[in-house]
């Protein structure tokens, strides 16, 4: 009988290395996943405490004896006589705050409190103030002033310069004459084309014109607005009655170019004599009569009362008027 020898077979060892680093990776990976949710666990159950006063006000800051602190996971504590109070919160749970009544005041998420350590609460101002200024931030100084019309019309001339400065182009500026430095000379002249076709358009047709005229009126009207203030007229004529006011503005102001030259003396004994003719019903040119003029505001129903007075109107504007006498 022959027995066939035996052969001692020895596992390939890139095969055994390959088997144990893929043992160790899964044992790591394993490792890792217990330890996050472990971890996460861990953090579920991170507890605080957060402590403080109870205040009425914080001007006052008189202590409130009894109000009741309590988290939504229903631990419940209540300030003493001092106002204080001391509650063990889940960093997960939020902080609710209540007055003697038990009515509600504020709830508050422990997650988001950056301090655990006096944090104080005012129940009637319904806030949470830390009774440390250096727990805020620090605002810079900001400087508030009032309008100031001439600043701002002035302004107003610095961006639309081109259209103030707005002049009509004229005959000259269509003939050019020929100059050797500073000193013309009058044998030759250029008559510019489109320079003369300038000069000869029709004013009413010339858009810059316009423009200009109407920016001359709107700052005029912005200046007799300004001196011709509510406040002044109540100051110098005793009228406090809001229509009265309007009415006398609109209708009793003198022109911009003589108001212009009014010191404020001279502009309230303007004031006090035109006063005195609305008193006694005596109208300037063109100025409806005071009930009309009650009734137009009235029926103008949310519209712009100043374009309905002047679509009433039977004259133009007061601005167009000549100088309001007494």
């Amino acid at each position: 009988m022959t027995v066939a020898p035996s052969v001692n077979r020895r596992p390939d060892s890139c095969l055994i290395l390959y088997f144990l680093l893929l043992f160790q990776l899964g044992t790591s990976a394993l490792h890792a996943q217990i330890s996050l949710s472990t971890g996460q666990k861990q953090n579920k159950r991170v507890e605080v405490i957060i402590s403080g006063y109870i205040y009425d006000t914080h001007a006052g800051k008189n202590p409130v004896t009894g109000a009741m602190i309590r988290t939504l996971g229903g631990r419940m504590v209540r300030s003493d006589k001092a106002g204080y109070y001391q509650i063990q919160v889940l960093i997960t749970d939020s902080v609710q705050f209540y007055n003697p009544k038990d009515s509600l005041i504020a709830v508050y998420p422990a997650t988001y409190l950056q301090f655990y350590h006096l944090f104080n609460v005012y129940l009637e101002e319904r806030e949470f103030f830390t009774g440390h200024e250096n727990q805020g931030h620090e605002l810079q100084t900001v400087k508030v002033t009032g309008r100031d019309y001439k600043k701002d019309s002035a302004m107003l001339r610095y961006l639309y310069s081109d259209i103030f400065n707005y002049k009509k182009p004229t005959l000259g500026d269509a003939i050019k004459v020929p100059k050797i430095g500073k000193v013309p000379i009058p044998l030759a002249i250029g008559v510019s084309v489109s320079g003369l076709v300038l000069a000869l358009q029709n004013k009413k047709k010339n858009k810059e014109e316009r423009m200009k005229r109407f920016a001359l009126y709107a700052e005029d009207e912005g200046y007799i607005q300004n001196r011709l203030s509510s406040h002044a007229i109540e100051l110098y004529t005793g009228i406090q009655n809001e229509d009265s006011i309007n009415y006398l503005r609109l209708y009793y102001r003198p022109t911009a170019a003589r108001l212009r030259e009014m010191n404020e003396l001279e502009l309230g004994q303007y004031l006090i004599e035109q006063a005195h003719a609305f008193r006694i019903g005596k109208l300037p040119v063109g100025a409806p009569a005071f009930t009309r003029f009650l009734n137009s505001w009235e029926a103008a129903d949310g519209k712009d009362k100043d374009s309905t007075v002047h679509v009433l109107m039977d004259e133009p504007g007061p601005v167009k008027n000549p100088d309001n006498e007494p």
